[in-house]
């Protein structure tokens, strides 16, 4: 489960910085959980953990090829 988060949040860090490069750093808000200006790791990751539950349709903690496939 670690390794799949951790996979998880480095796509979306990716994603943040193509965010951050076209102005949209509104994108980044909805992660600073307790609106204190900045977004700590347990932030980030609270705030994909459901998203990924949503994801793991069989609940094994592993996105399979079918599972990625419903994250669009």
């Amino acid at each position: 489960m670690k390794i799949a988060l951790l996979s998880l949040s480095l796509v979306l860090l990716a994603s943040c910085s193509h965010h951050k490069r076209h102005g949209k750093k509104k994108h980044l808000d909805k992660y600073d959980l307790n609106k204190d200006g900045k977004i700590t790791a347990k932030e980030f990751q609270d705030a994909h953990a459901e998203k990924f539950k949503k994801w793991d349709k069989n609940g094994d903690g592993v996105l399979d090829d079918s599972e990625k496939n419903s994250c669009k």
